[in-house]
């Protein structure tokens, strides 16, 4: 999922995506990962970044609990390098 910059509000042509996956789960976990739109190594900018990838990562998992995936489905992380999020299954 793309995310606007330093945002973490989920775009709306998430939705589709993330509908069809909570539909696909069945028994499976679903790992939600945000990640935080740094590059650079400063130890203050990494911070903030973590933070806004969690922000993203509970956007997305919102999303998936609106659409009916109980909340101890949903494993999150978040990472400080990258950009957006992302979910996918757990085999």
């Amino acid at each position: 999922m793309t995310f606007a910059p330093t945002s973490a509000v989920l775009p709306a042509d998430s939705a589709a995506a993330l509908r069809a996956l909570a539909k696909r789960r069945g028994a499976h976990t679903i790992a939600v990962i945000g990640y935080g739109d740094t590059e650079g190594a400063n130890p203050a900018a990494q911070s903030q970044a973590v933070s806004l990838g969690l922000k993203r990562a509970e956007a997305i998992a919102q999303a998936l609990a609106a659409d009916g995936v109980p909340e101890n489905a949903v494993r999150l992380d978040a990472l400080a390098n990258g950009r957006g999020g992302s979910a996918r299954l757990v085999e």
